[in-house]
């Protein structure tokens, strides 16, 4: 399937229903896609130099992107998707299906997201929010 304007979606098993994460969550321009990673097991080179790669045939892909500057309201609705759908929340794992470029499909797989920073901007006492600065998420394949 082609490109049809979601880049992430989420899901607690493999075979049920993704739920997407808004666009309005994902400042394109820090959206990074590295899709199907080759993943080495004990490569390294001889005494003369020569590579050896032992490349497995199991890739694994990584998707990372800033929110953009957003409220605690805002990000407590984006965490609650996210969150809602992690499948172990010790490994804080979940399944995603996810654009991929190199081949103009979705693909699906098992991710972990790692943990997440958060930088005040400002407070609004009286309004009670706390305006963050942008916050990183990445969802990195198993």
């Amino acid at each position: 399937m082609a490109f049809s304007g979601v880049l992430v979606s989420v899901n607690n098993s493999k075979d049920g229903v993704f739920t997407l994460i808004p666009n309005k969550y994902i400042f394109f321009d820090s959206y990074k896609v590295t899709p199907d990673q080759i993943i080495d097991l004990d490569s390294g080179r001889d005494t003369t130099g020569v590579l050896h790669r032992n490349a497995l045939s199991h890739r694994a892909s990584k998707m990372e992107f800033e929110t953009p500057p957003i409220t605690n309201t805002e990000w407590n609705a984006l965490w609650e998707i996210i969150t809602s759908k992690v499948v172990n929340k010790r490994e804080r794992y979940l399944y995603v299906r996810y654009y991929d470029p190199l081949t103009d499909e979705y693909k699906k797989g098992k991710f972990y997201i790692p943990d997440v920073e958060f930088t005040i901007e400002r407070i609004d006492e009286d309004e009670k929010k706390i305006f963050y600065e942008k916050i990183r998420l990445a969802f990195i394949e198993y």
